[in-house]
């Protein structure tokens, strides 16, 4: 669990004393998961992660699209968000300041509006 949250909470996560604390109880309930993800799940989730290419198919996309993340996601780098962006037709993007790959929780004030007026203006 640590290793996941190094991943995808930035730096401004982890020096937010309420934040931080969250993350500590965080682990101890997963420490105390009856039905954790299985390694095998894990193992599995990666590789999609790394061999899932669908590049060259975005631009074939032809409704609304949000590319949104963190411009400090170590585990989806800026760069990958760009490339989606310029591939996909009329697509919009926004990249939160200081924001890891959980930047919907870290920076969830902002992020609810800001996805829920997306949806009603498409």
């Amino acid at each position: 669990m640590r290793f996941v949250q190094l991943l995808i909470y930035a730096k401004p996560s982890w020096d937010d004393t309420p934040v931080h604390h969250e993350l500590v109880n965080a682990r101890r309930e997963a420490a105390i998961d009856p039905d954790p993800q299985p390694l095998h799940g894990l193992e599995a989730q990666a590789a999609a992660c790394v061999e899932h290419d669908t590049l060259d198919s975005l631009s074939n996309i032809r409704c609304p699209c949000l590319v949104i993340g963190g411009r400090e996601d170590i585990f989806t780098r800026v760069w990958m968000a760009e490339e989606i962006y310029s591939r996909i037709p009329g697509c919009e993007m926004h990249l939160y300041e200081k924001a890891g790959h959980a930047f919907h929780w870290e920076c969830l004030d902002d992020f609810n509006p800001r996805v829920l007026k997306w949806l009603l203006d498409h």
